[in-house]
């Protein structure tokens, strides 16, 4: 029998980053890889989440009181979410595989 290793709420929502970013690159920008933007997004996004005060007990980004990520980086993800978010449904089982993306 396997042991399956229950994941943190911050790595769950880490992966759900990573794969929204690619699933958009991979559909918006076509290059094959992550493009250097979303690279960057990425990386800003998952170094937020570690950082973030409420740890455990994070509540979504549109409903927490403090808002982390920068103007700038946080238009670029509400993009990303608009366009991928009403997909997400169909998309979470998918986007393991664009973990390693």
């Amino acid at each position: 029998m396997t042991e399956t290793k229950k994941i943190s709420y911050i790595e769950q929502q880490q992966r759900t980053i990573k794969g929204m970013i690619a699933y958009y690159c991979k559909k918006k920008h076509q290059q094959g890889q992550l493009c250097e933007e979303c690279k960057t997004l990425t990386a800003y996004a998952l170094a937020r989440l570690s950082a973030c005060k409420y740890g455990e007990n994070k509540p979504s980004c549109r409903k927490c009181p403090t808002h982390c990520y920068a103007p700038n980086k946080r238009k670029m993800m509400e993009e990303r979410m608009r366009i991928v978010g009403p997909k997400m449904v169909y998309l979470r089982y998918f986007l393991s595989a664009y973990e390693n993306y």
